[in-house]
């Protein structure tokens, strides 16, 4: 059995490192891949890195956990190294530690990705997500401390994963977002989720720089203001035709009661009629002085003419 070893993860810095003493050298065939922030990889990138193993020596040793059932150690962090080591170099063993405790083990990889330079935002997000929530009680201050990173980095890419996470419950199909920098994303958090997805789609089509996406969602929001206060003009519209037509309908209101009411009424003011209707009411109202017949002739116009608007 190897001896155990708790690994070593630096956090901050890119300095090549010695391989620790204590690690021992392992058969490539009796170690998988398990699960990972990234399924596929650079295949260009990792034959440089193994011309750089090639040539300086495997430096840091990966890690990997206890033998399971099936006689396999899992990789728990040392991926791109593995990979370049069996597939590249075709050794038959390689450095590495064995990882223990599986809550340790877990934050080591999802440390280790948040880390790696050739992750796209939204896998860095899911990573510090998991890593969050593996660490109880752990605030975006606390992840910021661990990681050596500012807090605004982590809230941004915190409110990246959020907003993706919530277009993917309302069954968006997230997977071109995906590939767009938390600094893109986080511009139409403040939208409606049928808006983000409006202008996502514009960014990934017409390549939308930041500028252009926050110049974007601010062209949006204009737009959505002007609806809001048609739809609500629109609404106290309705609201006073209702009560001219009430009026006008009722017997307790004399014929020269509602005669005269017609002054307060603007016709112009209401877009919804056909011309025919418009000129015969203008032609009734204007016979409306004439006898009690053109009267109620043309109050019946009026009420048939906003009756037709408010079905609009």
């Amino acid at each position: 059995m190897a001896k155990l070893r708790k690994p070593n993860i630096e956090v901050k810095g890119k300095g090549k490192e010695a391989i620790p003493e204590n690690f021992n050298e392992f058969p490539v065939d009796k170690i998988a891949i398990d699960q990972n922030i990234r399924d596929t990889y650079n295949q260009n990138e990792l034959k440089e890195l193994a011309l750089s193993i090639k040539s300086d020596g495997q430096l840091q040793p990966i890690g990997i956990t206890n033998q399971s059932e099936d006689g396999k150690h899992k990789i728990v962090y040392g991926h791109r190294r593995f990979l370049a080591i069996r597939d590249h170099l075709k050794a038959k063993t390689i450095k590495a530690v064995l990882v223990n405790d599986y809550q340790n083990r877990t934050q080591i990889q999802l440390i280790e990705n948040i880390q790696r330079t050739d992750l796209t935002d939204y896998e860095i997000a899911k990573a510090l997500k998991e890593l969050k929530e593996s660490i109880p009680k752990t605030t975006n201050k606390d992840l910021a401390k661990k990681l050596n990173k500012s807090v605004d980095w982590i809230d941004s890419k915190m409110s990246h994963i959020s907003t993706i996470e919530n277009l993917k419950k309302n069954r968006v199909d997230t997977v071109f977002y995906e590939k767009l920098p938390s600094s893109k994303i986080n511009e139409i958090r403040s939208l409606s989720q049928e808006k983000q997805k409006e202008v996502l789609e514009e960014s990934i089509k017409n390549n939308l720089s930041q500028k252009d996406i926050r110049e974007k969602v601010k062209q949006v929001k204009k737009e959505d203001e002007w609806d809001a206060k048609q739809k609500e003009k629109r609404k106290s519209f309705k609201a006073l035709t209702i009560e001219h037509i009430k009026f006008l309908r009722s017997d307790s209101n004399s014929l020269d009661e509602r005669y005269n009411y017609y002054n307060k009424i603007n016709i112009g003011e209401y877009p919804y009629s056909s011309s025919q209707n418009m000129i015969r009411l203008i032609f009734m109202i204007t016979k409306m002085d004439q006898n009690d017949i053109w009267r109620n002739d043309a109050i019946k116009s009026l009420i048939e003419f906003l009756e037709e608007n408010l079905r609009k």
